[in-house]
């Protein structure tokens, strides 16, 4: 089985897992077994076993999802996930500590400013 796209007017309306073979034309064949010819003797074909609705066509992709577009070759999702935001690091102990000695430096200032 593959996954298979259900396209239509280039938005997927639906996802479904059909047998690959069953997307093949097969000779057509008469109840004796005899192959079913044209007036001008090519062998005549069955569709396909499963085939798309009206105005829809199939396309293999393992990850398109519904409501996605797709332009002939690829699948693209029209409302991607925002961006995460990376939080800044944490700052490290000598960071801190630097703080600390930055702020007791002020406060002494302050304090011989008086």
């Amino acid at each position: 089985m593959q996954r298979t796209a259900i396209i239509k007017n280039g938005v997927v309306i639906n996802i479904v897992d059909i047998d690959p073979q069953n997307l093949l034309e097969t000779d057509a064949l008469d109840a004796d077994g005899n192959p079913v010819l044209d007036d001008d003797g090519n062998q005549l074909k069955n569709p396909p076993a499963n085939h798309p609705p009206e105005g829809c066509s199939f396309e293999v992709s393992d990850t398109a999802q519904m409501g996605w577009l797709f332009n002939g070759t690829d699948f693209t999702d029209p409302n991607p996930p925002a961006p995460v935001a990376t939080p800044a690091p944490a700052p490290t102990l000598s960071d801190l500590q630097a703080q600390l000695s930055a702020i007791a430096a002020q406060i002494a200032a302050m304090q011989n400013a008086t």
